[in-house]
């Protein structure tokens, strides 16, 4: 079982939401193509718009950002995708 908590406090994540994040983690410090986050959460026989995965990633954010208008974490990379840095990266 995954847990992830937030200020002492567990944070639910949809299954999708988990495996984006996951994967941001293994791949800390690196910007990711909205391709690269769809073939691996969702498999490269799924047909997904890349403003679904936009809205996934907004809605995790939302969840682990302290303020999701100024994120910490998870950055947008313009033309790119999307960068996952820790405070120690």
């Amino acid at each position: 079982m995954h847990k992830l908590t937030k200020e002492s406090k567990e944070v639910k994540l949809s299954p999708k939401e988990f495996k984006i994040l996951e994967f941001f983690v293994k791949h800390e410090g690196r910007a990711l193509t909205r391709d690269e986050i769809l073939n691996h959460v969702w498999g490269y026989d799924c047909y997904v718009k890349p403003r679904s995965i936009d809205r996934f990633v907004t809605i995790l954010c939302g969840k682990i950002e302290k303020d999701p208008h100024r994120p910490r974490y998870i950055r947008t990379m313009r033309e790119i995708g999307y960068k996952f840095e820790t405070a120690d990266s």
